[in-house]
């Protein structure tokens, strides 16, 4: 038998849902958050993803997180899409990272940056 780990590599998404429904993967009703963050001047993104999307903004912002949004200042949140798939949020991150800079712009101006930089002002676990 695979470990489950191994096992959710082999199968498609019908049958990981199926996995979901009897209860054998994590829990079904959390959010996962895809992201991108860019810095003062709009030339750099940071493409993520996170379950808790007010604490890694907050972490980016304070630069917690050491690496390349914090090398390059990268910490203004320009877009973000919710899913309670952890698999979806994941596969989404890959293919954004992988597409053409002029395609991630054309995802920037669905947000404001008001309300992108208020999200981590906002206090802890208010939705959305």
């Amino acid at each position: 038998m695979y470990d489950r780990k191994e096992f959710y590599f082999k199968v498609d998404n019908s049958h990981r849902r199926n996995l979901c429904e009897r209860r054998i993967c994590a829990s079904p009703m959390k959010t996962y958050h895809v992201y991108i963050l860019t810095n003062w001047n709009n030339k750099v993104m940071y493409i993520g993803v996170s379950s808790n999307l007010d604490e890694r903004i907050y972490a980016h912002k304070h630069k917690l997180i050491k690496g390349f949004a914090e090398k390059y200042n990268v910490n203004k949140l320009v877009y973000f899409e919710e899913t309670n798939d952890v698999y979806a949020a994941v596969s989404m991150e890959k293919q954004i990272k992988k597409w053409r800079r002029e395609k991630k712009n054309q995802l920037l101006p669905k947000l404001s940056d008001s309300f992108a930089n208020s999200l981590s002002s906002r206090p802890q676990g208010e939705i959305f």
